[in-house]
């Protein structure tokens, strides 16, 4: 059974965080060759974490990229919170 659209947008947002946090500063481009998902779907979810205060624009890539393509994004350091459990 697929996913629900709500599940599958919790998903996608849990694995642009977690690779913001594991590479770093990213782009929607390099998200979305990191992710496979589709150029629109990173598009909504850059703008659903960008919203939610999770992720913000950090820079932008190289001197000659201009516009929303350009720009580099980070997790807000503030908001971001790790919880562990170690069960052995």
């Amino acid at each position: 059974m697929p996913a629900s659209p709500s599940t599958a947008r919790a998903i996608n947002d849990r694995l642009a965080l977690t690779l913001l946090q594991q590479e770093g500063p990213l782009t929607a481009g390099q998200l979305k060759q990191l992710t496979g998902l589709s150029r629109p779907t990173v598009a909504d979810l850059v703008e659903r974490l960008t919203a939610a205060g999770l992720i913000a624009v950090v820079g932008e890539a190289g001197e000659q990229r201009r516009g929303p393509n350009a720009k580099v994004y980070g997790i807000v350091a503030d908001r971001a919170h790790l919880a562990a459990l170690d069960v052995r």
